[in-house]
């Protein structure tokens, strides 16, 4: 009798680690969808803002992210000149990316007339799992990459650094 306790405890626990080990799995995969998806909002969000930026300054972008943060002394009711926005994605840096604005096309007031932005996952944040799916087969998972300019279309990179020339997403 004692034995068959302890056997049938062992199945439970079989059983239930490999429940967890798959629900795990699938736990990570949308953390890593929602975390590039968070990317993804604020490039739309940053871009959104350089262009109501621009359109305030006579067609000229910031020159760096910190143009597009009220200033901490002024009532964000009176903003007039600034656009108001999260200070997360002006920040340069959200939970598990990093966000890099170059302004470029300087004319000659010294005024940006483009920029790019590009949004890289943290080092040691990029996760290259592999997860036995219910078949037995492996699938990788891992970060993206995103990059932006003033044109408004939001480019991926699998595996690299996005640019310009990278695919872009679609919706």
């Amino acid at each position: 009798m004692r034995g068959a306790r302890i056997a049938l405890a062992g199945l439970i626990l079989a059983y239930g680690g490999l429940f967890v080990f798959i629900n795990i799995g699938n736990f990570l995969k949308s953390w890593l969808a929602q975390k590039n998806a968070s990317a993804v909002g604020s490039l739309r969000t940053l871009n959104a803002v350089a262009g109501t930026y621009a359109a305030a300054h006579g067609g000229g972008y910031p020159t760096n992210l910190d143009d597009l943060l009220p200033p901490a002394n002024q009532n964000p009711d009176a903003q007039t000149a600034r656009m108001l926005m999260d200070g997360v994605p002006a920040s340069g840096w959200m939970p598990g990316y990093i966000f890099t604005y170059v302004p470029s096309d300087e004319n000659e007031k010294g005024i940006p007339k483009s920029y790019s932005i590009r949004a890289d996952p943290v080092e040691g944040i990029i996760l290259h799992l592999i997860i036995i799916g219910h078949f037995g087969f492996a699938e990788a998972v891992g970060s993206a990459y995103f990059f932006t300019d003033q044109t408004g279309v939001i480019r991926i990179g699998d595996d690299k650094p996005a640019d310009k020339d990278s695919r872009p997403i679609v919706g």
